[in-house]
């Protein structure tokens, strides 16, 4: 399940959209049948990934949504920011640019809590980035930096349901 997982957006990077789904597919389809959540949450960021990397948008949302509910339940820390982030780009790209800056804001302090590193070496630097780029094209640099504030503030506990009420809508 792990190699599934972690190769479906390395696919997704090297311009094998398909290949990256399929593996994305399986490597969840495993996790669900292992029955042990925390391997499911594993698989669902990298599935998520690579939906928003080969820009399956309908998906992507679909498993963030599944993966910030399943982070509830269980009430862990690893992995939010991730999600919080991936949430982020998903309403960014459907035109949500206010909720999105606010969720890159929480992704940030969500990282520096934890003592993560913010992006670390993950294949979605350059997607985030870009993200963040378009964020402060449409919102303006001080209403990105307001909203990111407003992120800030969030709780994990405040962020994730914030994030589901955006990705329903």
């Amino acid at each position: 399940v792990h190699c599934l997982a972690a190769l479906a957006p390395v696919a997704a990077l090297t311009g094998e959209a398909e290949r990256a789904r399929r593996l994305a597919a399986q490597a969840v389809a495993d996790a669900r049948r292992f029955r042990l959540r925390r391997i499911l949450v594993m698989t669902l960021v990298r599935a998520a990934e690579t939906a928003v990397l080969t820009a399956d948008q309908e998906t992507a949302r679909d498993l963030v949504r599944e993966l910030l509910c399943t982070l509830a339940d269980i009430g862990t820390q690893r992995w939010v920011a991730d999600a919080i982030e991936l949430a982020a780009v998903i309403l960014e790209r459907a035109g949500q640019p206010q909720p999105a800056a606010r969720l890159l804001g929480a992704c940030g302090a969500i990282h520096s809590s934890l003592g993560e590193p913010a992006g670390g070496l993950r294949g979605l630097a350059e997607t985030v980035d870009a993200s963040h780029d378009r964020l402060a094209e449409l919102l303006g640099a001080k209403a990105l930096a307001e909203q990111e504030a407003l992120g800030a503030g969030l709780s994990t506990d405040q962020a994730i349901p914030y994030a589901l009420e955006w990705l329903e809508t």
